[in-house]
């Protein structure tokens, strides 16, 4: 028997799985309302507010608007963002993923196309610290409208997995070494986004 908020729940189950389901209950207690916080090491057209929760693009051109998370990523929780702002529709596009520096500690690329120190997903391949995969996973990327969600999940295998409005999109195919931060691109049409709460996937 678990006791879980004000309800009593009736848990029939072995040991192993017992404890695997006490630790999501725990984690979606404490994570449920606790966003992604935003690293104040931004690219360098990136105004911060909304207490570290949003960023936004400023200035001309489409670069200097990568944000990392100041948490590093544990399993299964999601990290996701919501596109707040876009300009007019063009072939350019936000990239997403997983850094396996510090953010504290680097000095962040004017985009994250090649980037060296993390695990990229893109339009049409991931990008493994510069090793490029075709794949299919980040289709969707280009075409996302104002309003959207994109997400990133760490998996128990250190695998790193694209999310889109809450829907699974596939994953890298490749495993992250830890501690490791996610990161969004606000790149291209995409001017404004705000981090969401945590959630248990």
């Amino acid at each position: 028997m678990v006791e879980e908020g004000l309800r009593t729940v009736e848990v029939d189950m072995a040991p192993g799985l017992l404890q695997g389901y006490l630790m999501e209950v725990v984690c979606l207690l404490s994570c449920s309302d606790v966003s992604v916080s935003i690293h104040p090491n931004t690219g360098v057209n990136i105004v911060l507010s909304n207490d570290r929760q949003t960023a936004e693009r400023r200035g001309k051109g489409s670069n200097g608007g990568i944000v990392v998370s100041i948490q590093p990523m544990k399993p299964h929780l999601l990290y996701e963002v919501h596109l707040d702002e876009r300009g007019a529709y063009n072939r350019n596009y936000m990239r997403v993923g997983a850094t396996t520096v510090d953010p504290g500690s680097m000095t962040l690329p004017t985009n994250a196309g090649g980037w060296t120190s993390a695990v990229v997903f893109s339009e049409t391949n991931v990008e493994d610290h510069g090793v490029r995969t075709n794949t299919n996973v980040g289709q969707k990327l280009p075409d996302l409208p104002k309003g959207s969600r994109v997400g990133v999940m760490l998996d128990d295998r250190q695998r790193l997995h694209l999310y889109i409005n809450g829907e699974h999109q596939g994953e890298a195919g490749t495993t992250v070494s830890q501690p490791c931060f996610a990161f969004f691109d606000v790149f291209g049409p995409y001017r404004k986004i705000t981090a969401l709460p945590l959630r248990v996937v």
